[in-house]
């Protein structure tokens, strides 16, 4: 399944819930930031280093940071990170 995660208890989240403590199914949540933020010297899943964009060709992160800059941190933290 792949969507936006707005609470513990959302669709994503009770699927999550059920397949893990109901089935036999390995199931792994795997997050992508729109600007990568890790450890210091990590880089993340897809390999990115801090400060890069998850589709630069489509977003680069100029284009990101004028709507990060353009909304509350709660929003840009609930919507692309």
């Amino acid at each position: 399944m792949l969507g936006t995660r707005w609470s513990e208890t959302d669709l994503l989240g009770k699927v999550l819930d059920f397949a893990t403590k109901e089935t036999n199914l390995k199931v792994r949540e795997v997050r992508f930031q729109a600007i990568a933020e890790n450890e210091a010297n990590e880089t993340d899943i897809l390999g990115r280093a801090n400060g890069e964009a998850l589709w630069p060709e489509r977003w680069p992160v100029e284009a990101l940071l004028r709507i990060k800059s353009a909304l509350a941190d709660y929003w840009w933290q609930a919507l692309y990170q």
